[in-house]
């Protein structure tokens, strides 16, 4: 309401309102509208929305509103890292590089701005190039403005790209946790070749972090912990923070998610050429064919 005032904001509810009890078709609809009846449920909006010390509705509203916030951001992020690395082709809904709060058509399809995104992703391009900790600290202290998702799916879809052999072949397989609070982690490994890349992200995060607070760092996960597959990498680094983890059997959520609320880890001990197989990535001269058949073969 602060950020489009309240008139527009009350346009979109008012909207909606009439979409949805004309569908609804009791005692409206398209073909034969009722305008009293509907002007009834407009006018409540109104009143219900209008800034005012005697609308006690809408202060409890607000409050109520901004600690939803607070979890939504998390839980956006981990969707986010789950739809671009879980198997299958992620897409991005035009416009929702950014927090999207819309309702319904119409609402949903209201203009794109797309020079305030490609404005944003200058600057996350920039701010990368200096000091990453600090970058992404900067980001989750101000939520608000969009950058932090914008900046995690560039980052992932830089990854899609690196990774590209491995995101349309490579296999699947759900990792364990261990500790205090592994109900609050899903995990999962992409395998192809000689790569593997782990994506952890966090949930039921109303249970765990209070209102305002981070989910990172030892105070919150404490000896959780990431279970590895006999033969894993002892060296692996985190393609969204940058950090670098050391592991024997298993990785500490307290390390992982020290810097930024979700993580994309990759194993260190990799060829040149990543996410090809090995006998591939040896060969120069094994030809696009070459590859096809040899596919063909380990797959029959």
């Amino acid at each position: 309401i602060e950020e489009e005032g309240y008139e527009t904001y009350t346009n979109r509810i008012k909207d909606y309102i009439i979409k949805a009890i004309r569908e609804a078709k009791v005692y409206t609809a398209w073909l034969k509208p009722d305008t009293g009846y509907e002007d009834g449920f407009t006018k409540f909006a109104e009143r219900l929305l209008k800034p005012s010390k005697k609308n006690e509705f809408l202060e409890d509203f607000l409050a109520f509103q901004k600690k939803i916030q607070h979890y939504g951001v998390f839980n956006s992020l981990s969707q986010i890292l789950l739809k671009l690395t879980s198997p299958g082709v992620p897409d991005i809904y035009q416009g929702t590089e950014l927090w999207d709060l819309s309702l319904v058509d119409p609402d949903n399809r209201r203009p794109v701005d797309y020079k305030l995104r490609t404005k944003l992703l200058r600057g996350i391009k920039k701010g990368l190039e200096k000091d990453t900790p600090a970058f992404l600290k900067q980001l989750l202290e101000n939520p608000a403005d969009g950058r932090v998702k914008l900046f995690l799916i560039y980052q992932l879809l830089q990854v899609r790209q690196q990774y590209s052999e491995l995101f349309q072949r490579g296999d699947y397989q759900k990792l364990t946790v261990i500790g205090s609070w592994q109900e609050h982690i899903v995990t999962f490994s992409r395998t192809w070749g000689e790569t593997t890349l782990i994506a952890i992200a966090p949930r039921f995060l109303t249970r765990l972090i209070k209102e305002n607070e981070l989910p990172l760092g030892e105070h919150i996960w404490h000896e959780t912990r990431i279970s590895l597959p006999p033969g894993s990498s002892r060296l692996w680094k985190d393609l969204i923070s940058g950090q670098t983890l050391a592991s024997e059997d298993t990785l500490l959520l307290r390390d992982i998610l020290s810097q930024f609320p979700v993580a994309l880890l990759v194993n260190q001990e990799e060829g040149e050429k990543k996410g090809l197989p090995k006998d591939e990535e040896e060969d120069e001269t094994v030809t696009p064919l070459e590859k096809n058949s040899k596919s063909r073969k380990k797959a029959a």
